[in-house]
C-alpha cells in the first residue's frame, strides 16, 4: 500500500507543478520511488521463501515522505512566489501608470513610446497569470515588463532633469518676469508657454486671462537646435503674422530663429 501510494503521488506532483516550484524535491522523490522499484524487482525475482518486503517497505516509505515533502515545499514556493509577484506588480503597476502620465507632459521619443506600450501589455499579461495562478509565468512576464520600463524611464529622467536645473529655471523665470512687466506697462497682449506644465497662458495688461494645454512634438521639452529634431524653440519672440491657411487650422507665425538664437 506504501508503495502504491507513492506512485500516485506522481500526479498530485504534476498537480501542484513541482517541478518548477520544487525541482529538488521531486529528483529526490523519484529518486527513491527507483530504488523502492529496484528492491521490489529483486525480491519478486526470488522464489517466493526466500523473499523479504523488509527493506523494500523502508524505501517506499521514504518515497511516500519524499512525495508529501516535495509537495509541501511546492506549496510553500508557490506562497512565497506569490507574495512576491504581488508586490512587484503592485509597484510596477504605480510605475507604469507614472511613466504613462510623465511621458503625457514631456512626450517621449517614437521607439521608447513602444517600449512603454510593450512594457503595459506585458503587465497586463502578467496580471493575468497571476489570476489564474501560474505565478512563474506571472513573474516572467513582470520582468519583461520592467526589461522595457527601464529605458523608458531613464528618457524620461532626461526629460524632466531639465526642469530642475537652475541655470535654466532661472533663464526662463527671467524671460516669464519681462514679458509680464512688458504686458503690464503697456497694456498689452502675450504668450506664455509652460514646457512644465504644458500649458499656455494669454496675458493681457500683466494678467492671466485664460489657460490652455500646450501640446509639443517627439522632443518638445527640449529646445530646437536644428530642423527635424522635434524640439519646442525656447526664447522671447514677437508674433509677426497670422496665418489663417494653416494645416494646423490656424497659425501664428513668431520671428524664430531671432538674434538670441
Amino acid at each position: 500500500q506504501l508503495f502504491r501510494d507513492a506512485v500516485s503521488a506522481e500526479s498530485k506532483l504534476a498537480r501542484l507543478d513541482c517541478d518548477r516550484y520544487a525541482p529538488a524535491e521531486a529528483d529526490e522523490y523519484r529518486l527513491a520511488l527507483q530504488t523502492a522499484a529496484e528492491e521490489l524487482k529483486r525480491q519478486e525475482e526470488k522464489l517466493f521463501f526466500f523473499r523479504n518486503y523488509t527493506d523494500f517497505n523502508s524505501r517506499a516509505a521514504r518515497a511516500l515522505a519524499a512525495a508529501e515533502a516535495a509537495m509541501e515545499a511546492a506549496r510553500r514556493a508557490k506562497l512565497e512566489l506569490s507574495r512576491a509577484v504581488g508586490e512587484r506588480m503592485a509597484a510596477q503597476k504605480s510605475s507604469v501608470r507614472e511613466m504613462r502620465r510623465s511621458a503625457g507632459r514631456v512626450g517621449l521619443s517614437r521607439r521608447l513610446r513602444e517600449r512603454l506600450t510593450r512594457a503595459e501589455v506585458s503587465l497586463r499579461e502578467s496580471e493575468l497569470l497571476a489570476a489564474d495562478g501560474h505565478w512563474i509565468k506571472a513573474k516572467e512576464k513582470l520582468e519583461q515588463c520592467e526589461s522595457l520600463g527601464r529605458p523608458v524611464q531613464g528618457g524620461l529622467d532626461e526629460r524632466l532633469g531639465r526642469f530642475s536645473r537652475t541655470d535654466l529655471v532661472d533663464k526662463w523665470s527671467r524671460w516669464v518676469r519681462d514679458t509680464l512687466s512688458e504686458s503690464a506697462r503697456g497694456g498689452g497682449c502675450a504668450i506664455v508657454v509652460d514646457k512644465s506644465a504644458a500649458t499656455c497662458l494669454l496675458i493681457q495688461a500683466g494678467r492671466v486671462i485664460q489657460t490652455y494645454r500646450a501640446e509639443f512634438g517627439v522632443n518638445g521639452v527640449f529646445d530646437k537646435m536644428h530642423q527635424g529634431d522635434g524640439g519646442t524653440p525656447e526664447g522671447q519672440y514677437r508674433i509677426v503674422r497670422k496665418n489663417p491657411v494653416s494645416k494646423y487650422y490656424k497659425a501664428l507665425v513668431i520671428n524664430y530663429p531671432n538674434a538670441d538664437d
